[in-house]
């Protein structure tokens, strides 16, 4: 795959032949994609470290984690955090596409706590990561999944149903689809 066709702002869905555990039943947002490589972040993969260790880390005591979720966006990075977000720009800003915006900096945490922040946000710790070509030749296996960004998915639909509404806006149904993609 070329970079021309490059799949920044789509969603990568694990297919269910896709075992391993830090991204089984997965949807991840690609975020940048190049000659070096490309990097995504996971939507729908709740953060099991000790929530209150992450927020001491990162020096987030103020926020109200009633009001923006955690996820793990990947095995690669845990002491790096992201915002997934759906208006406005920040210090470190960059547009995934017109519906989507990951800041990397303090200041939109700094403006959430003080409810100058989006309407929706995501937390993310932790990003994924592919070297050249990697990626490409995981696609080719039928690893992943390929589908059009939705931003209903991202920040309407609870963590839990994002693999099944992101495989159903193939018009496919999770149920139907087996395990065994990709091997005659």
């Amino acid at each position: 795959m070329s970079i021309n066709n490059s799949l920044v702002g789509q969603f990568l869905i694990a297919s269910p032949s896709l075992k391993d555990p830090n991204f089984e039943k997965t949807v991840t947002l690609v975020c940048e994609q190049n000659e070096s490589g490309s990097l995504g972040l996971i939507i729908n993969k709740p953060l099991h470290q000790d929530l209150e260790e992450v927020i001491s880390q990162m020096n987030l005591n103020e926020i109200d984690t009633k009001e923006i979720s955690f996820l793990q966006g990947g095995p690669v990075g845990l002491d790096r955090g992201f915002v997934i977000h759906n208006s406005g720009l920040w210090k470190n800003t960059t547009e995934v596409n017109e519906n989507t915006f990951i800041t990397s900096s303090r200041d939109i945490i700094d403006d959430i706590i003080d409810g100058q922040g989006p309407n929706h946000s995501l937390f993310i710790v932790g990003y994924s990561g592919w070297g050249p070509g990697q990626l490409e030749s995981e696609l080719m296996t039928n690893s992943w999944i390929s589908a059009p960004y939705d931003p209903a998915i991202v920040f309407d639909i609870d963590t839990d149903s994002r693999w099944e509404k992101s495989i159903d806006s193939l018009g496919i149904k999770s149920v139907n689809i087996s395990d065994q993609i990709g091997h005659a």
